[in-house]
């Protein structure tokens, strides 16, 4: 799926504009932060622009592949480092895969709309980046080795 940013789609939609304060201090990280932001807008500018239910589906499918991906990096990276609040932590992962894998059946069934969907996505995510990844992650060396896999 080739990414268009919502300027490129007509105009700016961004429903969240990365801010400095988002960052966490670990690059990769923030840059997954970044790709997530990413496709957040280009689900809003989807919708904004009366995409049909089909696409607004895979692009939801998509962000939820990629978040678990990313929640995958920061779980490992709290074993490894022996990070405190990692049970919360990965609690508050599972809590949200929960809650899109719900909202993506409503959506797909015509049971929630795109607006609603996308409040979650921004509140949820702006809470979690500035909130618990901020504090779990503070101090923490960058390193762009592929975690990931470790485990």
């Amino acid at each position: 799926m080739r990414l268009v940013s919502p300027t490129q789609a007509g105009g700016n939609m961004s429903l969240i504009i990365w801010r400095d304060d988002y960052s966490c201090g670990h690059e990769l990280i923030d840059t997954q932060h970044q790709n997530m932001v990413e496709l957040i807008n280009q689900l809003h500018a989807e919708s904004y622009l009366g995409s049909a239910s089909k696409r607004m589906q895979e692009y939801l499918n998509f962000l939820l592949k990629y978040t678990c991906d990313h929640f995958l990096l920061e779980e490992n990276l709290m074993v490894l480092h022996q990070l405190p609040m990692e049970a919360s932590h990965r609690q508050e992962h599972a809590n949200f895969r929960n809650l899109v894998e719900i909202c993506c059946e409503d959506f797909k069934h015509g049971r929630c709309d795109a607006e609603y969907l996308l409040n979650v996505l921004q509140s949820w995510f702006i809470d979690h980046m500035t909130g618990t990844d901020k504090i779990t992650f503070a101090g923490l060396a960058s390193n762009t080795r592929d975690y990931s896999k470790a485990s």
